[in-house]
């Protein structure tokens, strides 16, 4: 990448982080003010000669291209260029791995198909994540499943994880996500933590479609040691307690206080203990995505804490639109609560994307389109009308 190349990037990057087209040397202010909230100070006529809007010869200082750099998240200008040359070549690397995928599709090869993903994955796990959604849609067509190259996917913990748990497609209940961890990935796997987090996603899905499901859903979280998920892991308790919660307004519509206040105060006191903050953020997200469809929003039915707990993690703590959009729609029940939609549209997954623009609509908008999202994500109206209120 030459050097006017490597400005040309950092200016198309420092327009896309504010939003801000700096075509003109009024907008050159606007983007002076918004670094200046960033706590870096730059002048609008030094961004004017930066930006070839002033007719005086310029050379940008590294300094300045230095404060830019940490105002957009880089901790230098050079760390911004070595990150942007890794981007070019993982981009060009994936490009190539996607094209030999595909002819390994057009020759009828599944089999191939799932070994090149296993070897591809452990190449570069972040990189060829990208592969699942190619390789799913070569073994996953239809009703022609490819039975032989999925149960290899399903005996390797590379499959299991990066197909398995990364491929989501939940459009329904029956969805191939939730089809391939209830056929291949329990049969391979009959105990520990691959098989609770599969029995705990197909258990919250079915409650959410078939609030009738109720008992079932109830017999096989019973069967899950609870005190053991509590004490150990965070990620699957966060994911117990959900169901359980829609599982018990599915049978009696209404939630007892004392579990509500036990159950949140459990992950306040996660917060405060030695947990990886994204898996507590994650926890909060989820118990906040259960209250809201299950109409559990009075704060006088919750420890005294958890309203300004949620909003001081919606403003400091969240880095995934997933979790923190429930939270945020969450607040927005509480009375006198307000605050700017200014919220962090990040996120793997399509589908986690969509799911998170159900806690962000408005109550007409979602009346509206009540039939959609039952259909597409498989939510039961029963959850959905509390989103309604």
């Amino acid at each position: 990448m030459d050097l006017n190349n490597k400005l040309e990037s950092l200016k198309n990057a420092i327009e896309k982080e504010s939003g801000i087209i700096v075509n003109s040397v009024s907008r050159c202010r606007k983007l002076s003010e918004w670094l200046k909230n960033k706590n870096v100070f730059i002048s609008y006529s030094t961004l004017s000669r930066m930006f070839q809007l002033s007719s005086q010869q310029y050379h940008t200082h590294i300094s300045t291209l230095d404060h830019i750099s940490k105002a957009i998240g880089f901790s230098s200008y050079d760390h911004f260029i070595k990150l942007k040359k890794d981007e070019s070549l993982s981009s060009i690397s994936l490009k190539q791995a996607q094209m030999h995928l595909t002819l390994l599709g057009h020759q009828g090869n599944p089999i191939k198909s799932a070994q090149f993903f296993i070897e591809r994955i452990i190449e570069n796990e972040v990189v060829y994540c990208s592969l699942t959604y190619p390789l799913a849609k070569q073994l996953l067509d239809g009703n022609k499943k490819n039975e032989t190259a999925l149960k290899l996917l399903g005996s390797s913990s590379i499959g299991r994880k990066h197909f398995f748990q990364y491929y989501v497609d939940e459009d329904d209940i029956s969805g191939i996500y939730s089809h391939s961890i209830n056929n291949y990935f329990i049969c391979n796997s009959s105990d520990g933590e691959e098989f609770t987090f599969s029995k705990l996603y197909y258990l919250r899905k079915l409650v959410l479609k078939n609030p009738n499901q109720y008992k079932q859903v109830n017999q096989f979280l019973d069967e899950i040691e609870l005190n053991k998920l509590h004490l150990n892991n965070l990620h699957l308790y966060s994911r117990w307690v959900e169901a359980k919660l829609l599982a018990i307004y599915a049978e009696h519509k209404k939630i007892d206080k004392e579990f509500l206040v036990h159950q949140t105060q459990i992950i306040i006191n996660y917060f405060k203990g030695d947990k990886p903050k994204n898996e507590v953020i994650a926890s909060i997200g989820r118990w906040n995505r259960a209250l809201v469809l299950t109409g559990q929003h009075d704060k006088n039915s919750l420890p005294d804490s958890w309203i300004e707990f949620s909003i001081n993690e919606l403003l400091n703590g969240f880095q995934d639109l997933e979790f923190q959009s429930p939270t945020y729609a969450f607040l927005t029940k509480q009375e006198g609560f307000k605050i700017s939609k200014n919220l962090i549209p990040f996120n793997h997954w399509d589908n986690a994307i969509l799911t998170s623009s159900l806690f962000l609509q408005s109550g007409n908008y979602l009346k509206n389109q009540k039939d959609f999202y039952n259909q597409k994500l498989g939510i039961h109206p029963i959850f959905l009308n509390n989103l309604i209120k």
